[in-house]
């Protein structure tokens, strides 16, 4: 008996019969055995095949639905310095998972509003929770460029998700028209009985929040603020023009600038004001987005504004990244606080 060459192809089986011219004869059974093993080797491997085609699909189909869910989406105009929740939340999902579905806002749990877009195979229904947190929109209304960042914590008791405009994101050089930073050299002026500095001509460049200064109104200590040194901020029109100008960091005690009350509350969005008042400035909170209480708007700007929180954070809570656990953004946080950048 000789060694038998193998080939690796599929074809059919011959055997022997009976009236085939073979003195000694020829025992078949091992070979049907083995050709029927064969057999069972190419039907387990076709349907491994088939399965993995279809997970791989379905995997590829999750990708495509989670793109976009992360980090900055497209900016967006929202016609108003201080867009609502359920506005800013419709924009994010058709953002990421394209306009022209119909989207349901739930007030009491926002995170289980849905988005329900047709596809293919019939709908497809998201949920805003699906958006990860630190998702951000740049608000580009009036050219204000506020970065509006999404707080989802699902696995916090209580659980957050809400959007925050968290001040500028790409931060200019003050102009007539803007408030911003001031450059030093020969773009200002002081005049040398008021002390005010003027702008006394525009520069081109534009800092953005990556690149130096970053953003010029902050959160800070859970209820304060901070006002980057060197920013400009211009009020009032025509002749009647006044700087208001920061030389350092000045650090605002927000409840104390409140125009209505002495504590902040849960789940509001508050706006900050320069508000002229005699020969010089103040800085008011309220939560009216027109003018504080007792001025005009007139002699007010509004730069920036935050949101609070709405309920406890809960203390203790960390996440693991990278094999590291970290403290959460928003461990000791009570009812009330405003929500970080």
């Amino acid at each position: 008996m000789a060694n038998y060459n193998e080939e690796a192809v599929w074809e059919g089986v011959r055997e022997l019969e009976e009236t085939d011219d073979c003195e000694a004869g020829v025992f078949n059974i091992p070979f049907r055995q083995l050709t029927h093993r064969t057999a069972k080797v190419k039907e387990l491997v076709e349907a491994e095949a088939a399965t993995r085609t279809a997970e791989n699909a379905a995997l590829a189909g999750q990708v495509q639905s989670a793109q976009g869910r992360g980090g900055p989406l497209t900016a967006h105009d929202f016609g108003s310095a201080a867009p609502g929740q359920e506005e800013i939340t419709r924009y994010a999902c058709e953002d990421i998972w394209n306009a022209g579905g119909t989207f349901v806002w739930d007030a009491e749990n926002p995170r289980e509003s849905t988005y329900t877009v047709e596809t293919d195979g019939g709908q497809t229904v998201h949920t805003a929770g699906e958006i990860f947190n630190s998702t951000w929109i740049r608000n580009t209304y009036n050219g204000i460029n506020h970065r509006i960042v999404l707080t989802n914590t699902p696995n916090t008791e209580p659980s957050v998700f809400s959007w925050a405009d968290v001040g500028y994101d790409t931060v200019g050089i003050a102009t007539e028209g803007l408030p911003g930073l001031v450059r030093s050299g020969g773009d200002v002026e002081v005049d040398p009985v008021t002390g005010i500095m003027r702008i006394t001509q525009t520069a081109q460049t534009v800092q953005t929040a990556g690149e130096g200064r970053g953003a010029f109104l902050t959160a800070s200590d859970k209820r304060g603020l901070v006002i980057r040194g060197g920013t400009s901020v211009k009020t009032g029109t025509g002749e009647d023009v006044s700087y208001f100008v920061t030389a350092d960091d000045m650090t605002l005690d927000v409840e104390s600038l409140l125009d209505v009350g002495a504590a902040l509350a849960n789940g509001k969005d508050y706006y900050v004001f320069v508000c002229r008042s005699g020969n010089g400035f103040e800085m008011k909170v309220s939560l009216e987005k027109a003018a504080p209480a007792g001025f005009d708007a007139t002699v007010v700007k509004l730069i920036g504004g935050f949101h609070t929180l709405c309920a406890n954070a809960g203390a203790g809570m960390t996440y693991v990244f990278g094999g590291e656990t970290h403290e959460h953004p928003l461990n000791g946080y009570i009812a009330g606080d405003i929500l970080p950048q």
